[in-house]
């Protein structure tokens, strides 16, 4: 007869966590500071980026339990901060420095009636 297997050995258990010492996690801090420099957008943004680290847990998409007042701050500040990015990016991509915009299609059609009109004036010309 073949010989008898091995039995499985199980690792040995982990020590057990001392008596009377609660495991905790302490939040960070925040990390952002304000700059008496800061423009108003800078400074709110720290806000809502100071918010969010206090919030931030292993619950639901990484957050931690709140109260519906809590997350009804969360909320109104996240949308505070989507205005301000869209109000940013409306002003820099008008802006001088980035150059001549792109044309919208409100102010000169759209680019298939450009080309289509530059053929036909090339076409005529013949």
């Amino acid at each position: 007869p073949p010989p008898p297997l091995p039995q499985p050995v199980a690792p040995p258990p982990p020590p057990p966590a001392p008596q009377g010492t609660p495991i905790a996690v302490v939040p960070e801090e925040p990390i952002a500071t304000t700059n008496d420099n800061d423009d108003e957008n800078t400074q709110a943004l720290r806000k809502v980026y100071d918010t969010l680290s206090s919030v931030a847990g292993n619950g639901h998409l990484g957050m931690r339990d709140m109260t519906a007042d809590e997350a009804i701050e969360v909320r109104d500040q996240l949308l505070e901060m989507k205005h301000i990015l869209l109000e940013e990016l409306d002003v820099s991509s008008s802006s001088t420095l980035m150059g001549p915009a792109e044309p919208t299609l409100n102010e000169s059609g759209s680019k298939y009636q450009e080309m289509l009109a530059k053929a036909k004036a090339k076409k005529a010309l013949k």
